[in-house]
């Protein structure tokens, strides 16, 4: 299911890598640049075999990017020249995991890579070989690593799904000198190309590992590893977090992150920096936000999280639309414009805030107009301009591809991607044209300024997700509008009211038809809410004033739900956040929950398995 949800996070992305055909030449290969030999797609699970089966077809090649490769990238395009399928890979930390693309030995990949600073990707090719060996693509901690929480979880990944019967704990181990350590290795994802060594007790503060990764591993086409690999890493001093008391949650796309009574920030899933302690390792449990900073609020990204302290000053960490020239960090930097801001929300590649006069400010990424200052040349400022129109909001959200507000009197507006009816102003088509350079030639509707949701409500809160958008009216009524094709709208259906189309939609041309609504729908069930969210593009959850907690839509678990809901349970919740995968909220004893997919350990409770029903976070009494 987050592979499902990850091709949508990313719908608006894919575009033309080379719309000049054969004769135009080939680009060079890229270093780093890893193609896996042909796989059938018989010996294929998860989104290998989705990506065959959706073509007929019985190959499948895998394309990945080591770390470091590329600096300054953002995201990546990897097309095949033959077929002109398009399947897109997020970068974190100059590189990305192996993305599945339909392939035979012989076909052109053509991979475009997005960087800040450029108008023009970065091109590269390489051609579907017969015979290459399985790599490590990566590893959590990565080589040399230093200050590793005691309790981390080790990750390898491999640019090949592996067979199962060759992951061991021979095959896989760890060492503290000439002593191995207990523990046991399993595979963390669908495909069979993530896995984790778990050890079975605390590693010793600051101490060196190394964690080994030998031959006797095999792909599924009984290719062994091109070599042995040694991994040394350093523990640092933090021990796993206990008593903790949590105020609020905040989810992200695989990480969540949560506040304590006392202000302390804490974090735990997946760690390409947007857990804060310094690391880029994952961890199944809350690990501490470096900095030792006080904030009275905390947003969880994609890659990233902000947070407001008391007295007004926003930080961001990770990478994506933190707000700091540097573009990334493992820890706490100060947005950048010195204001002072009552909220801030970190979406997908930005992020937006409001400040304590009401003025909305939004940076990173803009292509599609979610900055809403009617600029989208500007190649992803890292400092806060404001939103057009002069608006005075008492609260903002930044969603994927878009982002929303209410003024003080609550009237709701939105400006960005518009291509599933998500601004809810009446129209699908517009009532703008934007496009991202990357995926030139296509374009999408959008507003690159704010623009007034039709229908005449007044809201005390709208939050923008991933081609949807909900509200609860000043009375306590939802609305939802945008794309229902998995029933997020929460009318009853999947199938209307409207039909959106977009005519350039790259993943699905065609013109590729979606159910949808341009305009606030009731959800169904007559429910009075005090607040609710919009995290993944198929799923949002509604809080009662009376604590109990509603969902509809498609969950991350692939439970299809297109009215309300009550989450199993019995638990009362004080506050919810959906984040793209999983759901957390904190009861009103102060006791923090989360349900939902759990393959980074984004529910908290130091495992990677998934939950229907909430389960504890850990570290609290």
């Amino acid at each position: 299911m987050a592979r499902m949800l990850l091709a949508v996070l990313l719908a608006g992305t894919t575009g033309c890598l080379d719309s000049s055909g054969p004769s135009a030449g080939t680009p060079p290969t890229l270093p780093g640049l890893v193609v896996s030999a042909p796989v059938q797609s018989s010996a294929l699970q998860g989104s290998g075999a989705a990506s065959a089966a959706s073509t007929g077809s019985a190959d499948v090649a895998y394309v990945s990017l080591a770390p470091g490769s590329v600096s300054d990238a953002r995201q990546a395009t990897i097309r095949n020249r033959a077929t002109g399928q398009a399947v897109s890979g997020i970068v974190v930390n100059g590189g990305f995991d192996p993305v599945a693309l339909v392939a035979n030995v012989g076909d052109t990949l053509l991979v475009a890579i997005t960087r800040a600073g450029f108008t023009e990707p970065l091109r590269a090719a390489e051609v579907v070989r017969r015979g290459r060996r399985p790599v490590v693509v990566r590893t959590s901690p990565p080589r040399g690593g230093r200050d590793v929480p005691l309790n981390a979880n080790i990750v390898i990944v491999f640019s090949t799904p592996i067979s199962t019967t060759t992951l061991t704990t021979a095959s896989v181990t760890l060492w503290h000198g000439t002593t191995p350590l207990a523990g046991t290795v399993r595979f963390a994802d669908d495909a069979d190309l993530r896995a984790e060594f778990h050890a079975d007790t605390l590693l010793t503060p600051e101490t060196q590992y190394q964690l080994v990764v030998t031959t006797a591993i095999l792909d599924v086409n009984g290719l062994a590893l091109d070599s042995n690999v040694t991994v040394p890493f350093t523990t640092g001093t933090i021990a796993p977090a206990t008593n903790l008391v949590f105020a609020s949650v905040s989810g992200g796309y695989n990480h969540t992150c949560g506040l304590t009574t006392a202000g302390a920030a804490f974090c735990w899933g997946e760690n390409p920096g947007g857990l804060g302690d310094g690391t880029t390792t994952s961890s199944t449990t809350p690990v501490a936000v470096a900095g030792s900073l006080t904030f009275a609020a905390v947003s969880a990204g994609t890659y990233h999280t902000c947070g407001v302290t008391p007295s007004g000053a926003a930080y961001c960490w990770g990478t994506g639309g933190i707000g700091n020239p540097a573009g990334y960090s493992p820890t706490p930097v100060p947005v950048a414009g010195g204001l002072t801001f009552a909220a801030v929300s970190a979406g997908a590649y930005h992020s937006c805030g409001v400040t304590t006069t009401g003025a909305a400010y939004c940076w990173g990424d803009g292509f599609y107009g979610q900055r809403g200052d009617g600029d989208t040349a500007t190649v992803y400022p890292q400092t806060p301009v404001p939103v057009a129109g002069g608006l005075t909001f008492a609260a903002v959200s930044a969603g994927g591809n878009a982002s929303c507000g209410v003024t003080t009197t609550g009237v709701a507006y939105c400006w960005g991607m518009n291509a599933h009816g998500q601004l809810g102003v009446g129209t699908s088509t517009g009532p703008e044209r934007c496009q991202n350079p990357g995926t030139a030639p296509y374009s999408y509707a959008c507003s690159t300024v704010p623009v007034a949701v039709a229908g005449g409500l007044t809201f005390k809160g709208v939050i923008a997700g991933y081609g949807v958008t909900c509200g609860v009216t000043t009375s306590g009524a939802p609305y939802c509008w945008g794309e229902n094709l998995y029933g997020a709208l929460g009318n009853g259906t999947n199938t209307g009211p409207e039909q959106c189309e977009d005519p350039d939609d790259p993943w699905n041309p065609g013109p590729y038809v979606t159910p949808c609504s341009s305009v606030p729908v009731a959800v169904a069930g007559e429910l009075t809410l005090a607040s609710l969210n919009t995290g993944g593009p198929f799923y949002v959850c509604g809080l009662t004033p009376a604590g109990t907690t509603y969902c509809w839509g498609t969950s991350p678990n692939g439970d299809v739900t297109p009215t309300p809901d009550a989450v199993a349970g019995g638990l009362t919740f004080a506050t919810i956040d959906n984040g793209v995968t999983a759901t957390c909220g904190v009861t009103t004893a102060g006791v923090a929950y989360c349900w939902g997919a759990n393959d980074h350990g984004q529910l908290g409770d130091g495992t990677t398995t998934d939950s229907k029903v909430p389960v504890k976070v850990a570290g609290q009494p």
